[in-house]
């Protein structure tokens, strides 16, 4: 995001089609309250999002969002030998336990992100 706000020309990152779940900080923060409140001690949880987006769908967001897409390399320095080709995980067991989770879409964070002046 702070690329894309100083329009950077150039952005370097890893494997572009690697899959992530990514999540709003204040939802996983009040997961976890939820958790710490009414969730039994001995029980593993996943707190996440749900579905998984590519890098490349990150950066197409990113440009819809700025209005600006900058060149994107691939730089070895930042593959990693036994990377996982995709990250995502299931909200089933932790909603049983703690009710229903804010569902906020990936583009709606990114938004967020890009205008917040912090």
């Amino acid at each position: 995001v702070a690329h894309f706000r100083r329009r950077a020309r150039v952005i370097e990152l890893g494997i572009l089609d690697i899959e992530r779940d990514f999540s709003n900080v204040c939802v996983v923060a009040h997961c976890y309250t939820r958790l710490i409140e009414v969730g039994p001690a001995d029980k593993i949880y996943n707190v996440c999002s749900g579905p998984s987006h590519t890098l490349m769908d990150v950066l197409a967001m990113m440009a819809r969002v700025s209005g600006y897409m900058s060149e994107i390399r691939v730089s070895t320095a930042f593959v990693c030998a036994n990377e996982v080709e995709r990250l995502h995980g299931s909200r089933h067991r932790l909603e049983e336990v703690i009710g229903p989770t804010e569902d906020i879409p990936l583009m709606d964070i990114l938004r967020w992100m890009y205008k917040d002046d912090a």
